[in-house]
């Protein structure tokens, strides 16, 4: 019996290098106690740092909320700073500007003014998921928030100048490896869904390959069910979505495991 599986998305049978299926030459036919592990993956941290995932940025205007949306893109703090408030000039009401300010060593903070308005406030992603938005007040599940890299706590008093919080750039500190025919035994926390088969600690810069350990536990171990020939495998982060590894290829071993 086959043992161990090797997957590359460089030989997938179609799709994107973080979104493909994959086509086993031969039939891995499964015992009642049959489990796969996933171990030796090697992941180019190649994606950006903003992305279709996080590229909006929520604020209230007047009376009317407001989403700027960034260009996907690898961004220093300073790089961040212009384009929100590219961003942010781009929605403005008539008569309305904004500035942003790169945060300094000192404090880490960007500072948001407005100028030729009455004021405006910035939403937090756990105010928009849990309460809603002012005007609309439908919850947002997955706002796609630019948001979070501010760590903004939301006052719905309406000011002119706005300090955010600390400023935190790397919005991905976990990947995940899915399988909608294998990963059935974990349950996902924060998106409900039960295709997990591998969480990934983002340990590497931008431009470096993330590698992980080839052990693996009990719990590691996902029940397989029917026959293993075509499967499909995605990589995520933690909201569940697709990974844009801007067409750079990850591999991993799946290991078969009889139970004894």
């Amino acid at each position: 019996m086959v043992r161990k599986v090797y997957v590359s998305s460089k030989f997938r049978k179609e799709g994107s290098s973080s979104n493909f299926r994959y086509e086993l030459p031969i039939d891995i036919e499964p015992h009642q106690d049959t489990h796969v592990a996933v171990t030796d993956v090697i992941i180019p941290h190649s994606w950006y740092n903003v992305q279709a995932s996080s590229n909006k940025f929520y604020f209230h205007e007047g009376v009317l909320d407001k989403v700027g949306t960034l260009d996907s893109g690898h961004y220093t703090a300073s790089q961040l700073a212009s384009a929100l408030a590219l961003k942010m000039n781009a929605v403005a009401g008539a008569g309305i500007t904004y500035s942003v300010s790169a945060p300094t060593a000192t404090t880490n903070r960007m500072v948001i003014s407005q100028t030729g308005g009455s004021g405006f406030f910035v939403y937090s992603d756990a105010d928009m998921m849990i309460n809603g938005r002012y005007v609309d007040v439908t919850p947002l599940s997955n706002p796609q928030s630019i948001n979070k890299y501010l760590n903004i706590v939301t006052s719905r008093a309406v000011i002119t100048t706005y300090t955010t919080g600390l400023i935190v750039l790397i919005q991905t500190p976990e990947v995940f490896i899915r399988s909608p025919d294998m990963g059935l035994d974990t349950l996902d926390g924060n998106t409900g869904r039960r295709d997990i088969l591998k969480k990934i600690p983002v340990d590497k810069p931008h431009g470096e390959l993330i590698v992980s350990s080839n052990t693996f536990e009990a719990s590691d171990l996902s029940k397989l069910g029917s026959t293993l020939r075509s499967f499909t495998i995605q990589l995520t982060d933690d909201h569940g979505n697709v990974i844009d590894l801007q067409n750079a290829d990850f591999s991993f071993t799946l290991n078969i495991v009889e139970s004894p």
